[in-house]
């Protein structure tokens, strides 16, 4: 039985702190209403940033458990996309699962530095920038064989929201609320691409108490309250 044993809250002076930088274009706020960083509407919902990328695995992982994705983990990503439709094909690409996604092992040439400077060479900048998130990634030429390099890729989360709907027919952000975020009490927002897809690299809504319940549930191998969310593995 979850049992909280401490908490503390502190006034946040983020309207001051960022009043000017929210009514200015930044890597922050390139196409999104201002008022969704870094507190939902003036809610207790702050944003997890690349936490929303582990929530994300969770969720496809309870999908898993339950049966209702399919595919599994060594499925390539092409399988998902009209090949024609997407540019530097070659055999690596090719090669590139979903567990590669998931492992940030894509493969994928992908630069994730000077993201806070706004740097015109970061990656995620520009795919944020972007109107096709999904695009944007799926074309990225390849810098390495899938599975053989680590490196951090904002776009492969993006990838498995896409890919999620594809396999399941269902929104993971609906799935992850019926599956994950209602069976553990969590409220939550999740801000969305310009196309509709979920924003899993970074656009995840939590206050720190249901935060604290996503640990929990790592620590306790995929169980809340007795009822498993997700498998350990």
């Amino acid at each position: 039985m979850a049992k909280k044993v401490f908490e503390r809250s502190y006034v946040h002076d983020y309207p001051k702190i960022y009043g000017r930088e929210a009514g200015e274009r930044g890597p922050y706020n390139e196409r999104f209403d201002a008022y969704w960083h870094p507190y939902y509407h003036g809610t207790d919902l702050h944003t997890m940033q690349s936490v929303s990328k582990t929530v994300t695995s969770i969720i496809i992982g309870a999908a898993i458990e339950r049966g209702e994705f399919k595919a599994g983990l060594d499925t390539p990503v092409l399988k998902y996309f009209d090949v024609s439709k997407v540019k530097n094909v070659d055999e690596r690409k090719r090669h590139m699962t979903l567990r590669h996604l998931l492992t940030m092992t894509a493969g994928l040439d992908w630069n994730a530095n000077g993201f806070y400077s706004g740097a015109a060479q970061n990656d995620t900048s520009q795919m944020e920038g972007s109107d096709d998130w999904v695009q944007y990634t799926i074309d990225k030429p390849m810098a390495a064989e899938p599975g053989k390099v680590w490196n951090y890729n904002d776009g492969a989360p993006v990838l498995l929201a896409y890919i999620f709907q594809k396999e399941t027919g269902q929104d993971i952000d609906d799935y992850g609320q019926k599956y994950v975020f209602a069976p553990l009490g969590i409220r939550h927002e999740w801000k969305r691409t310009y196309l509709g897809v979920v924003d899993t690299e970074g656009g995840l809504y939590l206050n720190d108490s249901d935060l604290a319940k996503i640990g929990y549930l790592y620590l306790h191998d995929g169980m809340w309250e007795g009822h498993r969310i997700v498998t350990s593995a």
